[in-house]
């Protein structure tokens, strides 16, 4: 039996060095005309309903060697891009819309489109492009409906619909109408995805029982009136905020020069109202988007120094006053804004050298960096990549360790050496993390701590950690 699990994990182990990851496959031969070209140093997520790649990033594509300066060169490259690869996207150039295009200080494009069918918006529709000042594709995302054929003509007014509408709450509701487009709606069912013609309206009314302000989205088919979604809302205005999530942390090893990098998978809290909270994170590059309605004036953005990989991250201190160890989370960072309107809002973790929140933005961003390259491999079952909690201590004189049993990683001191700000101690230790869950929660040699396969797993962290880096300056 532990044979077996060891053989497991060597396949594991060396997949991962290939870093090139598919969940679900494209037809072979499409995949491998798009790598024959491109390289298959990617991280894909194929979706297999609409036969298109859901996310894509890896090494990068190169689009134009001289570079970007402006908006209008990207779209234009992006676009030629697509028409040339659309075989592989699975798309039709002629359905596409640009929805926005954001820019991060001219280092970075963002380009989203939204797919149109005889003009009417496809909903949950999303082609997406993040491209470099360098001329690269970063990272990529195709969310296309393929074989679109209904009439879009409704047999259903919008006028209709809301009086069916009326009917359901009880209320009269045409001056509470904030928005009303007719659209298609794709339902995607197990082996076929099922499209409609719906109207998608907001509407907003006073209950008659609790005389307060009630507001709903309704999906209605535009040809038969069934409500095929309802979701309520609270109205307050319409906001918009997006922005990018970034971090001063040292590339390889303590004495590099700070570099800021973008924080991708990271936890964002929004408070809607009193009790009620929306959680997201940051895509791939950093990049977060989030839009809604409250009742209240203002809403605050909760970001926080954990996400996918790392659950929490928290700090351990001493000093001379009771009760001398002190433990706290690393603090959010809160941003409040307007519940109207569009707001854009850029953050970087930073902090004093040498200080416990260094280290913390430090091992966060190594261990995400990590954590994202497995992220999508097909031994995610086995436990590959499961969040940690993370410590960061000034303890000094111990050697930073694993605990399998609390599953957290401890970053001490060793008398004013900081293993936190090392990618290396980072990598070695997050490395038994990965082990113990795809070994099927275990030490490769068991319980001995002295034994020789024991020993081995030492050396399989620290293969890892020397794979993930230029060089290896510990271990």
């Amino acid at each position: 039996m532990n044979f077996i699990k060891f053989i497991r994990f060597l396949v594991f182990f060396s997949i991962l060095g290939q870093y090139s990851f598919v969940s679900g496959l494209p037809i072979d031969s499409i995949w491998n005309r798009f790598t024959t070209k491109y390289g298959n140093n990617f991280i894909v997520r194929w979706n297999e309903r609409t036969n298109t790649p859901h996310k894509l990033y890896g090494e990068g594509i190169i689009l134009k060697p001289s570079g970007f300066t402006k908006s209008s060169e990207v779209i234009e490259e992006v676009n030629s891009f697509m028409e040339e690869n659309s075989y592989f996207f699975n798309i039709n150039l002629k359905d596409l819309k640009i929805d926005r295009v954001d820019s991060l200080n001219a280092d970075e494009w963002y380009i989203t489109y939204k797919q149109y069918y005889h003009n009417l918006l496809v909903l949950g529709s999303k082609v997406a492009f993040t491209v470099n000042k360098n001329g690269k594709i970063v990272s990529m995302g195709v969310d296309y409906f393929p074989n679109i054929n209904i009439p879009v003509e409704p047999k259903i007014s919008l006028e209709t619909a809301i009086n069916i509408i009326e009917r359901k709450i009880g209320t009269i509701a045409k001056s509470g109408v904030k928005k009303a487009i007719l659209c298609i709606f794709p339902i995607v069912l197990e082996n076929v995805i099922d499209y409609h013609i719906v109207w998608d309206f907001l509407i907003t009314w006073q209950d008659r029982i609790t005389d307060s302000q009630k507001s709903k989205r309704f999906l209605l088919d535009a040809n038969t009136g069934e409500t095929l979604r309802e979701n309520d809302l609270i109205f307050h205005g319409n906001w918009t905020i997006d922005g990018h999530v970034m971090g001063v942390i040292r590339p390889e090893y303590r004495y590099d020069s700070p570099d800021c990098r973008l924080f991708p998978f990271e936890k964002l809290v929004i408070t809607l109202d009193p009790g009620y909270y929306h959680i997201f994170y940051t895509n791939i590059n950093g990049y977060f988007v989030d839009q809604g309605y409250t009742s209240q004036a203002t809403n605050q953005l909760e970001i926080k120094l954990a996400g996918y990989f790392i659950s929490e991250m928290w700090k351990k201190w001493f000093d001379a006053i009771p009760p001398w160890i002190h433990n706290a989370p690393i603090a959010s960072h809160f941003y409040t804004f307007s519940s109207t309107g569009t707001h854009h809002y850029d953050y970087t973790w930073s902090a004093d050298e040498g200080s416990q929140e260094e280290e913390a933005i430090n091992a966060y961003w190594h261990i995400t960096k990590i954590g994202k390259i497995i992220m999508d491999d097909p031994f995610w079952y086995y436990g590959a990549g499961y969040p940690i909690k993370v410590w960061v201590s000034e303890y000094d004189g111990e050697s930073p360790y694993y605990n399998p049993t609390t599953e957290e990683l401890w970053f001490t001191r060793y008398y004013g050496y900081h293993w936190a700000l090392s990618s290396d101690c980072i990598y070695h230790e997050y490395g038994h993390h990965i082990i113990w869950n795809v070994y099927g929660k275990d030490f490769i040699g068991g319980a001995n701590p002295n034994s020789q396969s024991r020993a081995m797993e030492e050396g399989f962290s620290g293969l890892f950690s020397l794979h993930h880096q230029r060089r290896c300056l510990i271990w």
